[in-house]
């Protein structure tokens, strides 16, 4: 992609050669990666619900490469159409700028690869072709479907389906599920699993509240300075009440080593779902990736809604409980 005469619409500054240039996979607006990343986002990102497509204002840009520039030069080596950079003849992606490779022509530009890594935000740092396929899913749908923390997941997901790595483990699922799959918009398993623990803590709610004043005595014993006797009785009594708890955190640890097992093979099987399903109505490359940054990325909104929703049903099903007892 030459930008020859091209500004920056964020900072105004004239494009150069040796810029590192993101281009936005939605509208295709071309922006250096330091002013992406200090916005976070496209500078253009509140017109793309208006369907703003960018167009070149110089006459000196040119997104298609012209008639002699061909993928092989006369060393043999391939020549890729979009950067200009030379590639191993066996080469299927070019090194710089990632645009895929066909010896004996040049490729049309494609927004999603120009600039290279730079060209998609999401594909950067993904060493894989963008255009090789994971489960039926090629890898540059599956970027712009996962978005944050892409370069981490798409090896992971084409180790699975290469069978390569039958088994990965998810620290993040782990540690915060069942958020972390309201996160990844995993709603589904994140419900099913809220479920678990809530079953899981509501028969040992009397049990925790009897440990938690144990353990609030003996602190407040410490705090106060109290005679050792006084002391020695109060971790006692916490000792006592905090053996019938420990049967709840046993299982609540095991459903969460299970999260973390099944994470990367949910999430792998659901994005590249996703992509086949947006694929199928969205046959053309920019409404697709328009699609995406709708149905695909994160939510920390439905991981926070998560977060208060168990609460609120904890507490409801604990009042409700508490009303057929008496």
């Amino acid at each position: 992609m030459d930008l020859n005469g091209q500004k920056c619409p964020a900072c105004g500054r004239n494009f150069d050669h040796d810029d590192d240039i993101v281009v936005c996979p939605v509208c295709g607006t071309p922006q250096h990666r330091a002013c992406w990343d200090e916005r976070g986002e496209c500078v253009n990102a509140s017109r793309h619900a208006e369907g703003y497509v960018w167009q070149p204002e110089a006459a000196g840009y040119r997104a298609e490469p012209q008639p002699e520039e061909q993928t092989e030069n006369k060393q043999g080596t391939q020549v890729c159409p979009i950067c200009g950079a030379e590639n191993n003849p066996n080469s299927l992606s070019c090194t710089n700028c990632g645009a895929p490779l066909t010896a004996g022509g040049a490729q049309p530009f494609n927004p999603f690869f120009n600039a290279g890594e730079a060209g998609n935000p999401f594909l950067y740092g993904v060493t894989i072709d963008p255009e090789s396929e994971i489960d039926g899913a090629k890898v540059k749908d599956i970027a712009c479907t996962v978005q944050s923390a892409s370069a981490r997941y798409i090896p992971k997901f084409k180790a699975m389906a290469d069978d390569k790595k039958k088994i990965t483990f998810n620290w993040a699922a782990f540690f915060f599920s069942p958020y972390w799959l309201f996160f990844r918009k995993l709603w589904k398993a994140g419900l099913i699993f809220m479920g678990l623990m809530l079953a899981v803590a509501l028969p040992f709610t009397s049990k925790v509240e009897a440990f938690t004043t144990a353990y609030q005595a003996y602190s407040e014993a410490i705090y106060t300075s109290a005679p050792a006797a006084d002391v020695a009785t109060a971790l006692e009594t916490a000792a006592t009440a905090v053996m019938p708890v420990l049967p709840m955190i046993g299982i609540q640890i095991v459903l969460h080593i299970v999260a973390g097992f099944i994470a990367n093979p949910l999430y792998k099987r659901s994005v590249v779902a996703k992509v086949k399903k947006l694929r199928a109505e969205f046959p053309d490359d920019r409404a697709f990736e328009a699609a995406t940054m709708r149905k695909g990325g994160t939510s920390i909104l439905l991981a926070f809604t998560g977060y208060i929703g168990y609460y609120i049903v904890y507490n409801l099903l604990l009042y409700l409980v508490e009303m057929l007892i008496k």
